[in-house]
């Protein structure tokens, strides 16, 4: 039977949904999960089966109050990812409904969007989801007149080549900072950068560098509860956002650069009268 068959049908409809959490930009970045009683496949993915719910969707006509509260045992993968600090990236979530037993395996998308909170009340896992139509609905950000450029570093507008470098973590203190085996060159170039890691789950963490030093002592802005001493690492030098020696041309990427360097500093028209 086709979705509309199982959703007409008194007793042959067995509703079943698919939660599909997206933890970073790569395919292997997901958590999948299903409230079935069996593990779910679409796409050629398994969903595993876990005791996961959602409040009440709303119909009003538009998406703008759909926010959604999923709720699930606390002993997952995902648990894990809100546990000490944030994720390294937004997580979003794709929701899919479909019928147990359906030969087609046909689901439908019921709710899109990412998630804002997570909490954990009466020993589950409690997750805050926005809808991706509020997202949209907001006004974007405008881009001033500053000395300084707006872009994102290794974003889209930039253009600067990420290039990481390898290392070893030789040890993780308290106080969010960590040594390594080498920055290379001018540690304060690494200032403002970013450091990356695999976990021993296999999933990538990411965390900004506030300040680097020569003899490879890394200040976070995060903690970095995952890393331990032995592990890999990327660094990724930082941006000042200036055309200087720390900035554009240190990566060779003056002809991206996005500010208005030569704004005068002093307004070239007299305030004066000149009838006084």
């Amino acid at each position: 039977m086709a979705f509309t068959d199982y959703e007409d049908s008194r007793h042959g409809g067995r509703p079943i949904k698919l939660f599909k959490f997206m933890l970073g930009p790569l395919p292997e970045d997901e958590l999948r999960y299903t409230d079935a009683e069996t593990v779910q496949a679409l796409e050629n993915k398994p969903y595993t089966p876990v005791a996961i719910s959602h409040s009440k969707l709303s119909a009003t006509g538009t998406l703008d109050r759909t926010t959604m509260t999923v709720k699930m045992q606390n002993n997952t993968e995902l648990a894990e990812v809100f546990r000490v600090y944030p994720p390294s990236y937004v997580i979003t979530l794709q929701m899919y409904q479909g019928h147990a037993g359906d030969p087609a395996n046909q689901f439908l998308a019921a709710w899109g969007g990412k998630v804002i909170n997570a909490a954990w009340p009466d020993n589950e896992l409690s997750l805050t989801c926005e809808p991706s139509s509020i997202a949209m609905r907001r006004p974007g950000l405008t881009r001033n007149y500053q000395r300084s450029c707006p872009h994102n570093l290794y974003g889209e507008s930039c253009g600067a080549p990420k290039i990481p470098l390898d290392t070893i973590c030789l040890n993780v203190y308290r106080e969010q900072t960590i040594t390594v085996s080498t920055v290379g060159g001018d540690p304060q170039a690494y200032s403002n950068g970013s450091i990356e890691w695999v976990n021993a789950a296999g999933r990538r963490e990411i965390v900004s560098i506030r300040a680097a030093a020569g003899d490879g002592a890394l200040k976070l802005a995060g903690l970095p509860s995952t890393l331990q001493p032995g592990m890999p690492v990327k660094l990724y030098k930082g941006c000042d956002h200036t055309m200087g020696a720390r900035g554009c041309d240190m990566h060779g990427n003056i002809l991206n650069y996005g500010g208005q360097p030569w704004i005068p500093e002093r307004n070239p028209i007299n305030s004066l009268s000149e009838y006084i």
